[in-house]
């Protein structure tokens, strides 16, 4: 059998095509994202909650909000009481109808202190179950949070 030569663009296109380990993945998330080993691991049991997570961060970039450690919130949203209510409804994170873009919403929602992460988890079940934007529950339910001092002033 004659020797099989490859080139190094092949062997590079080869490796393009295969997807990250788990464990690779979760070593990423440690260092690029400054996830604990724990979150990490939740994170990437899964290669549809670990490529979840970066769409979400993937689409928060692109929102221009600047938000202090968005990746370990993004992280807890996803591994607290979005997994909460995948789980009671045997539903896997891709069949929910909180979108990676619905999810960045609920976050700049909170983020930029426009609403409670108390409501957030409010707002965050009622988009699970109706499939609506977080911005249009907030704005029918009134669910803004107001931290304006004069104006919470004037209306006491």
């Amino acid at each position: 059998m004659p020797p099989l030569i490859v080139d190094a663009k092949s062997v590079e296109r080869i490796k393009s095509l295969i997807p990250e380990l788990g464990h690779n993945r979760k070593l990423r998330f440690m260092s690029e994202f400054a996830l604990s080993d724990y979150d990490a691991d939740l994170l990437t049991a899964s290669r549809d909650t670990a490529d979840y997570f970066e769409e979400v961060l993937d689409l928060y970039s692109t929102a221009a909000v600047d938000i202090t450690n968005v990746q370990k919130m993004v992280s807890n949203w996803i591994l607290g009481d979005l997994t909460r209510l995948l789980n009671m409804s045997s539903l896997s994170i891709y069949e929910s109808k909180v979108s990676p873009g619905k999810l960045v919403q609920l976050i700049k929602l909170i983020g930029t202190g426009s609403l409670s992460a108390s409501l957030g988890k409010t707002v965050l079940e009622e988009c699970f179950e109706s499939g609506d934007d977080p911005d249009n529950i907030v704005a029918a339910k009134g669910y803004v949070q107001i931290n304006d001092l004069t104006v919470v002033g004037a209306s006491c």
